[in-house]
């Protein structure tokens, strides 16, 4: 064989790598626009979200202010799904306390199940806390609405 035959062949493996990187780059692309890599939001007392969890984005957060002997209720529930697009989500919540340590979590306790539901729940410390709404082992996805109510003691 030749040296340009081979040095053709070469350019040409090398052209169809890039090719094949580029369309990957461009399907991970498409899939991050489809789906945020972050639903992180700011809640406040009285507020219902509507979000979404997907194999891009497992669990959704969000952060309000509290105040030790405050008392919260968090209720995540799954949107009805339908014959030909089924709603899978295993709604599981949890509350992370101001320094990131798991203050507390629910996994059934919503009506009806397998919705979740943290309810009156007195918060132990002052600062930032962070709702984790996700599915149970993060195995499960879909549309689900999560309301936040807190109370003075």
């Amino acid at each position: 064989m030749d040296t340009k035959t081979d040095s053709r062949g070469r350019c040409w493996s090398s052209l169809f790598v890039l090719l094949a990187a580029l369309t990957a780059l461009a399907i991970l692309l498409a899939a991050c626009q489809a789906s945020p890599l972050l639903c992180s939001r700011n809640i406040s007392s009285g507020s219902s979200i509507h979000d979404v969890t997907d194999r891009f984005t497992p669990s959704c957060s969000y952060y309000f202010d509290g105040v030790a002997r405050e008392i919260v209720t968090i209720h995540m529930t799954r949107e009805s799904g339908t014959s030909d697009n089924p709603n899978n989500l295993d709604p599981f919540l949890t509350l992370l306390d101001p320094n990131g340590n798991i203050e507390v979590t629910d996994d059934d306790s919503g009506l009806p199940p397998p919705n979740s539901l943290i309810k009156e729940h007195e918060l132990q410390a002052t600062g930032t806390y962070t709702i984790v709404a996700g599915s149970y082992n993060d195995t499960t996805e879909g549309p689900f609405d999560l309301t936040f109510l807190k109370n003075s003691p």
